[in-house]
């Protein structure tokens, strides 16, 4: 008998369709209840069920959550229940490899029967293709162990060949290697992990089942972890599939079912354990050249455009050292956008080219501004945009956006030298503080004469009465918290006496504390 679980939060419901027919006639046997998500994800680590009907609204975790969850645990095929007649919701189901999205008013003993006569079919057809089900999940298992102990350089050749002798088998002859990816994931980044980034035997079911079937049980694959699916495919397999036309069929059939673009990276030919993991890099090499050219899904690896490391040195090189000398005028703009460009040429991994791009920015704006509050927040904000970037374009974009903003911030803050704006942002740093004029000095490196002149010069204020104005425009905001006393205030602007906080507010503001506080609440 198959297993079933039936999830909804109305008991009634759930009694409903548990006694709308015999569930044994069709092949199945209710294996439990559940009443939200949670429940659901505990009966499945408990039962192992082969089907289940689930509402989509629940407490605790709805019916798509929890789709989501299972995809990760179990191979049941999932039939949706609703009361809402939404195609949203039906769109979104689908996406996640639902069998079936049913309205609740529509489900009667013909429509169940239907249901269960069909999914029958569907794990009776698997069990004929795959007899030994339990062996074979065990054989995937080992594979996945086996091709990890390669990816880290562990592992005897006898002790590979005992574990996983018909991958041995497959990769004697010449093989390609392929790397299926979503390419939104961040699989770069799990992919280079090592132990965290562990090979599993279980991907999403609904993936699986398509690249499964597309490959009529050849060579074998294996998934790792929210990163993608590797498949070892012999070169006489790969020719008789028409290996690019299989790889166009399995992302255009993901694209279509999930509503998000699938890549596919081809390994150069390879023969033997030991090329493998160097095939495998280059699969993912291949697979991240969509990042560059959005028009390419299949990709194959061409040796001809691997990365340059040494260039990429040379490159680096020469823009550190021209960071020294230009200015924002003499072209720190387009001196970045020429990088983009030699860095796409270079082919780099997109996440190097992330991270480089990062590290530039971040270097040219603190030539420019030193660690300025405002700039380094700036920069922060568009690092995290630049590595979140599907595309090259994107990025592009992200980058010509944080230029035009640094320009901004380099125009608003170039009536300062270096040394003053600095001063200012250690005063809105430390102003609750017992600051000095020499103190500020000794954190610029400069005599405090020097730094007392230039700072009057371009603020036009003494640091003195600039520190003086900066505490009273804080302390104002301040005042408009009921909850904190003058005296309190006082104490966080950095004037802990009472006494000569309130009568440096009334020469600044014409007013005692008190007197502002009352007649800014008055008004509201």
């Amino acid at each position: 008998m198959y297993k079933v679980i039936i999830a909804d939060d109305e008991p009634l419901l759930r009694f409903a369709v548990r006694n709308l027919l015999s569930w044994e006639d069709y092949g199945f046997t209710v294996a439990g209840e559940a009443g939200d998500g949670l429940e659901v994800l505990k009966l499945v680590r408990e039962t192992n069920p082969d089907l289940i009907f689930t509402d989509i609204r629940m407490p605790n975790m709805d019916g798509l959550e929890m789709v989501k969850r299972l995809q990760k645990e179990s191979t049941a095929s999932v039939v949706i229940l609703s009361n809402y007649d939404d195609f949203n919701y039906a769109q979104a189901a689908l996406r996640l490899g639902v069998d079936d999205y049913v309205l609740k008013s529509a489900l009667d003993d013909e429509h169940l029967k239907t249901i269960l006569k069909k999914e029958r079919r569907k794990l009776e057809t698997f069990q004929e293709q795959n007899p030994l089900r339990e062996h074979l999940e065990k054989k995937t298992n080992n594979t996945a162990a086996v091709l990890k102990d390669i990816i880290h350089r562990k592992g005897t050749p006898d002790a590979i060949e005992a574990a996983a002798p018909d991958l041995v088998f497959i990769l004697k002859e010449p093989y390609y290697v392929i790397f299926i990816a979503d390419s939104e994931a961040d699989y770069l980044n799990h992919i280079y992990e090592s132990e965290e980034n562990s090979p599993i035997s279980m991907f999403n079911n609904f993936i699986e089942n398509i690249v499964g079937d597309r490959l009529h049980n050849r060579g074998c694959y294996f998934l790792i972890k929210d990163a993608g699916c590797v498949v070892v495919l012999p070169r006489q397999d790969f020719d008789k599939l028409d290996g690019e036309g299989l790889l166009h069929s399995i992302t255009n059939l993901l694209e279509r079912y999930t509503n998000r673009i699938y890549l596919a990276g081809i390994s150069s030919l390879g023969q033997g354990i030991e090329q493998f993991y160097a095939l495998y890099q280059e699969s993912i090499f291949a697979a991240d050249r969509y990042f560059f050219d959005e028009t390419k899904r299949v990709i194959s690896y061409e040796v001809s455009g691997a990365p340059s490391s040494n260039h990429m040195r040379s490159l680096l090189e020469q823009f550190f050292e021209q960071a020294g000398e230009m200015s924002w005028v003499s072209g720190i703009p387009s001196t970045i956008m020429e990088m983009l460009d030699e860095i796409k040429e270079t082919r780099l991994l997109s996440a190097n080219c992330k991270t480089i791009l990062s590290n530039v920015l971040l270097l040219y704006g603190i030539k420019l501004t030193g660690e300025h509050k405002d700039f380094m927040d700036l920069n922060e904000r568009f690092a995290e945009k630049i590595q979140s970037a599907g595309t090259y374009s994107v990025m592009r974009q992200e980058v010509e956006n944080l230029l035009d903003r640094m320009g901004s911030c380099v125009n608003e803050m170039g009536k300062y030298s270096l040394p003053v704006l600095q001063t200012i942002q250690w005063i809105k740093d430390n102003y609750k503080e017992r600051i000095t004029l020499v103190l500020a000095a000794e954190q610029m490196s400069v005599h405090p004469n020097y730094l007392s002149r230039i700072f009057s010069q371009q603020t036009g204020k003494s640091f003195s009465t600039y520190l003086s104005d900066y505490r009273m425009e804080r302390a104002k905001a301040l005042l408009l918290d009921r909850t904190l006393t003058v005296q309190e205030i006082g104490e966080k602007v950095g004037i802990p006496n009472g006494k000569y906080f309130g009568d440096a507010f009334k020469k600044w503001c014409g007013m005692s504390p008190r007197e502002y506080r009352q007649m800014v609440l008055k008004q509201k």
